[in-house]
């Protein structure tokens, strides 16, 4: 990998921006274009690390990004959240009849409108545009950069089932909570408990076995009940964008702890009481959903 900076492109940017994301200091979707953002997360990165703070990435920052010297790096073992294409041919394991990826920001317009049907204010169709952009550059059909959708005896060693796909990049497990029990069966994607690793009664889904307007209806939805779950436990409509944006990337105990210890103590201290590296990726995504 040779120095990149602002004004770089390509796989070897991508690869970057993927690690900086990985480490909850870049939330815009890995694009392979080094923009002012990555620049910014690039120079954050530095400065934790104690090396030189120029925004440039060389050797000792790429050592210290953990990038080999000579390839494009590796990618996320995580199950989605910001996310670009694979870089050649189809992702694996994405059956043949999925729809392929839409062009970047073609989701926008749509899930703009969408959140405006909700009705719950200016501040909810900003964070649902944010998710869509910090996801997946508001792409339909787009599957993570780490997608692997393959059995478990063709994955490379060590790597895990990766499903996360589409404009929010829901994964297979957090798909399925959203489609009633009744319905999955109807669904082509279906697998009964047992199969694939699928834990759930009533068999799993995939997030890609939807119309595109299921693809951001259905999130968008899920974010309508969690935006005022919040506002009803007493917080403000940024309390509830900060929700939507905590349960994305971790549904069960910071989302918990958030909206048990906002209704006890306010939002305030909420915020507080989660992790440092989760407050710091909070409140570059709402700076980020502000500046719309």
């Amino acid at each position: 990998m040779s120095t990149v900076k602002q004004g770089s492109k390509g796989p070897q940017v991508r690869a970057v921006q993927t690690r900086l994301h990985e480490l909850g200091l870049l939330t815009d979707a890995p694009d392979g274009i080094f923009g002012p953002r990555t620049a910014a997360a690039v120079r954050a990165f530095q400065q934790q690390q104690g090396l030189g703070v120029d925004g440039i990435v060389g050797p000792q920052t790429r050592a210290a990004l953990g990038l080999a010297a000579g390839g494009s790096g590796g990618g996320s073992s995580g199950s989605g959240g910001g996310s670009s294409p694979a870089s050649t041919g189809r992702a694996p394991g994405l059956p043949d009849w999925v729809r392929d990826a839409g062009p970047r920001r073609g989701a926008f317009d749509d899930v703009t409108r969408r959140a405006e049907s909700a009705h719950l204010g200016a501040t909810f169709v900003r964070v649902c545009q944010q998710m869509a952009l910090t996801e997946s550059g508001a792409t339909y059909g787009l599957p993570a950069h780490t997608f692997n959708n393959l059995p478990p005896d063709q994955r490379p060693p060590g790597k895990g089932l990766i499903t996360a796909w589409g404009v929010f990049q829901y994964n297979r497990d957090a798909w399925t909570g959203r489609v009633p029990g009744a319905e999955r069966r109807a669904k082509r994607s279906w697998v009964p408990r047992g199969s694939a690793g699928c834990e759930a009664a009533d068999g799993c889904v995939y997030p890609w076995d939807v119309t595109e307007h299921e693809e951001i209806a259905i999130p968008i939805e899920h974010f309508a009940r969690t935006f005022r779950e919040i506002r009803d436990a007493g917080g403000d409509d940024e309390a509830a964008a900060m929700g939507i944006r905590i349960r994305h990337k971790s549904p069960g105990v910071a989302y918990r702890q958030y909206l048990d210890v906002g209704r006890e103590r306010g939002f305030e201290a909420a915020f507080a009481g989660l992790d440092q590296k989760m407050q710091a990726s909070i409140r570059r995504f709402v700076e980020q959903m502000n500046s719309l």
